[in-house]
This record gives structure tokens, sequence and C-alpha cells, in this order.
């Protein structure tokens, strides 16, 4: 992958986590009538948008790897266990967190275990209520929206799933048209057809949606698939159509800009060598859906304790939970965020590599 947009990867994953910091910490003083509050919520909502135009670029580079290296067939298999062990491991983990930090709620009988997450003389709530149940783990682990209370951060991940699912039927009904193979693509159209409406049933998944396919096209492109005039046509529409279901006309437009601006420099341009980086980008995904549990557990320590911390204890505490909460990502990440590896350790299993 282009080292870039590792970077911006990471930038994006970086961002998202200080704006849930200051939503949790600051938002309760500020409340949501205010500059602050619609800033730091557009600038959260531009970084989820990188990271679905990014993934749209990376799944499809993913695809026409495998078709390449499969002499023009796609090895749905390569590809099933290479996301499986991309997504899981840190899904994983971070069900174990959200579940730690809620019984330690609990247990202490913290903020939050019985009644609203909030600090005495806050005028907006961290949460109005925290819940795990079993029923909550089985459909995270199934990409349902699972343990949204708990860890909201994981709703993106959820979609992207489905996209992921989506993309490789896309991908068979392109190798089949190229192939000349007719029932095939008629099969899978069906498929797609069929499934479409019960995966996608949502105008916030449609939009994000419409975002990641974005992300593919200038793959397309980039990759010498389409022409610059199909490009335009096809990136019109998708922005067209983005701007009906978001009916956003003030911010929207600069949104677009910003987001395929940064996108596009990414691609274009190469970076140095950045070991800061590097270290953030490869635990990137990890930080991203494990930091909200843990930020709701020091925000519910903070609150208990609020009458005696003084009156910098907010700054304090913000301030510690970022730093310890950015280092347990990154120690975390540099295990579970190691896909091919895994992946290895899982073909070795099945004796399909020789060890």
């Amino acid at each position: 992958m282009i080292k870039s947009l590792d970077y911006l990867r990471a930038i994006a994953a970086l961002t998202v986590f200080l704006s849930h910091t200051f939503q949790v910490y600051w938002l309760p003083t500020i409340g949501l009538i205010s500059w602050k509050y619609e800033l730091n919520h557009y600038l959260s909502d531009t970084a989820v948008l990188v990271f679905f135009v990014l993934s749209g670029y990376v799944i499809s580079n993913s695809l026409h790897r495998n078709i390449q290296r499969n002499g023009g067939h796609l090895s749905v298999f390569d590809y099933a266990s290479s996301r499986l062990w991309r997504i899981y491991p840190p899904l994983i983990v971070s069900i174990l967190v959200s579940i730690i930090a809620y019984n330690i709620i609990v247990i202490f009988e913290l903020p939050g275990s019985a009644g609203t997450l909030k600090a005495p003389g806050d005028i907006y709530q961290a949460r109005e209520y925290l819940s795990i149940s079993a029923r909550d783990v089985v459909n995270s682990l199934l990409m349902n929206n699972g343990l949204l209370q708990m860890n909201g951060p994981l709703w993106s991940l959820y979609i992207e799933a489905k996209l992921y699912f989506y993309a490789c039927l896309f991908a068979m009904i392109y190798i089949g048209y190229k192939q000349r193979k007719l029932l095939n693509m008629i099969a899978v159209t069906g498929l797609v057809t069929a499934t479409i409406f019960l995966f996608f049933n949502t105008k916030t998944e449609v939009y994000y949606s419409l975002w990641w396919i974005s992300g593919g096209v200038i793959f397309l492109y980039h990759k010498d698939f389409i022409n610059f005039r199909n490009l335009a046509v096809v990136m019109l529409a998708l922005i067209l159509a983005m701007v009906l279901i978001e009916q956003n006309f003030f911010s929207f437009p600069l949104q677009v800009f910003f987001v395929y601006s940064l996108f596009l420099a990414a691609i274009k341009y190469k970076v140095p060598e950045i070991k800061v980086m590097n270290t953030l980008a490869n635990s990137s995904y990890t930080l991203y859906i494990v930091h909200f549990p843990m930020l709701l557990l020091s925000y519910a320590i903070f609150t208990y304790n609020f009458d005696t911390y003084g009156s910098l204890a907010r700054e304090w505490m913000s301030l510690l939970s970022c730093i310890m909460i950015l280092t347990m990502a990154l120690v975390i990440g540099h295990w579970v965020e190691r896909p091919a590896d895994l992946r290895l350790i899982y073909l070795r299993l099945l004796g399909r590599v020789e060890v």
C-alpha cells in the first residue's frame, strides 16, 4: 500500500480519537448548541469519510491483486481469509475491552452503572446509560450493530464489512463478464440484488457506501481501467446522490473538497519514512475500535471522584486518558494488527502452507 495512504489513515484514526476525547470530557461542559460542538462533529465525520474512501481504494486494490495472482480468477478463500484475519483479532480485543470496562463500572458502582454518565454540573451527558448483553456480543461478532452503546465507533466497521462482501460479489460479476459466463453473472447479480435489500436498509448505510464506492472508482482510474471522462461522470453521480441523502448544502461541498484533496494528494505525492507515523498507522484500526470504551471508563472514574480532583481535574484527566489509551492501543495493535502473520498461521493449520 502507498505509504502516504497509511499515514492518512493514521491521521484520520487519531482525529477520531481526539474528537471523541473532546466529546466525552468537554462537550458535557459546553453543550450541543456551540460552534465548538459543530467543529468537533465536522472534523470527526470528515475523518470517518476519509476512512471509507481509503477502504474502497484499498479493497479494490486487494481484489485486483488477488485476480492477478490467480491468473484472472478470484480466490474467494484468499480474499475472505485475509479480510477475516484483518477484522476479527482487533474486533475481539475491542469486545473484551468493552466488557472489562463495563464490568469495572458496574462492580465499583461508578457513574453510568445505574444511570447517566455525567459529572455534577454537566449540561450534557457522555452517555444516557451503559449496557452490555450476550446478544450485543453475538451481534457484534456478526457485524449486526452490537455493543454500540458501549463502543459507538463500531458502527462504521459493520458497514464496511458489508461492503467487503459486496466488493467480492461485484468482482465475481466482472470476471463472469470478462469470461462470458452468463449464468454465473446472472446468479451473482441476483444474489447482490436480493441481499442489498437486507443489508442496506438505512440512509446512513447508503450514504457512507457511496463514499466507499468512490474510493474504488478512483482506484479504477488510477490503474487505467477507466478514463477520466468516465471517472468524472461516475464521481459526479455519486456526489449528487450524497447531496440528496445528506441534504447539507452548506458544509458538504467543503467536506467533499477536503476529503478528496487529501486522498488524491496522498496517492500522488510520496512522503518520507516517519517512524512514529509508521507505528501509528500499524495500529490505527485498533486505536479506532478500542479507544471509546476506555474513554467511558476513564470518565466514569473522573465523575466518581469529581469533588476531590480539584479545578484542573478535567484538563489533567483528559490528557492522562489520551496518553494511556493511545499507548495501550499501540501496544495491542502491535500484536493483533498483523493480518499476514495471522493468516499464515491459519493456512499452516489447514495444511496449505509448508512449515
